[in-house]
């Protein structure tokens, strides 16, 4: 009976890191595993070398994955603290993980419309504010029934009929990994968004946070994890890059340390 039970943790073993090294996860700590979700943890030693990365590797055969807002009157989206989200959520639907989602509008207030368009359960939330960035949108399209039986999420260049069509009921824009005027050369809160799609019926997706990061150091760390850049989105940063799960708070630094603003919209990773 012992020798059956090594045999079965070695098998076990042999098999997550397998897995983990085909994604360079062999790099970073394991410091959340639940069936679905590992979340994995290592110093951002890119670049400057500023900062902490966290990745998320999300397989949708086994979790779910929700986008949700603050209380919403007209374009307005009203704005909560990241410890507010995961209190409710984590004992209301049973969420794993509470990130950061849109690039919104305003700091200040307790409301804000949204960058850029946002659709949630079919229904086409805000077609966002900003007319800037036409040609640099991307947007994660969440498919209810991929190759695998499953929810999946594609990353592709933004259209409005892509937005807007029946085959996706979830939708988040942000922009391309290579976008300007976002503070590129800066070590900031970085939120980006990629999908392996190596595995075509059952692609496994990725959000990774760099609490100080520049914008080519993310790219890097997407390369590592197998994700290029026609798979990759960059959603909002700075002071909004923000993540939980467990007891575990993270915080993006707006340039002068953490940042704990609130955000209107999140991605929430939930037990199905």
């Amino acid at each position: 009976m012992i020798k059956k039970i090594i045999l079965s943790a070695l098998v076990a073993t042999t098999l997550f890191t397998t897995q983990a090294n085909a994604n360079n996860l062999h790099e970073y700590d394991l410091v959340s595993n639940q069936a679905g979700l590992g979340i994995y943890k290592k110093d951002n030693d890119y670049g400057l070398g500023l900062g902490e990365i966290y990745v998320q590797r999300i397989n949708m055969k086994h979790v779910d994955v929700k986008l949700m807002n603050g209380n919403k009157s007209g374009e307005y989206f009203g704005k909560a603290l990241l410890s507010s989200y995961w209190n409710i959520l984590s004992g209301g639907i049973n969420a794993l993980s509470v990130s950061n989602g849109a690039f919104f509008e305003s700091l200040s207030g307790s409301t804000t419309k949204l960058s850029f368009p946002l659709k949630a359960n079919g229904t086409v939330l805000t077609t966002g504010a900003s007319n800037g960035y036409q040609n640099d949108r991307k947007m994660v399209a969440f498919k209810d029934k991929c190759a695998s039986g499953y929810k999946c999420a594609l990353v592709m260049n933004y259209s409005d009929s892509r937005f807007n069509s029946n085959s996706y009921q979830n939708v988040i824009v942000g922009l391309d990994a290579y976008a300007e005027g976002k503070s590129g050369w800066a070590s900031i809160g970085r939120t980006f968004i990629g999908v392996d799609h190596s595995n075509s019926s059952n692609p496994i997706m990725y959000i990774v946070h760099g609490t100080q990061a520049r914008q080519s150091e993310m790219r890097n760390i997407m390369n590592d994890l197998g994700i290029y850049d026609d798979a990759m989105v960059m959603l909002d940063g700075s002071g909004s890059s923000q993540l939980a799960f467990g007891n575990t708070k993270v915080y993006g630094s707006k340039g002068t340390g953490p940042d704990y603003r609130k955000i209107p919209q999140i991605i929430v990773v939930t037990k199905k």
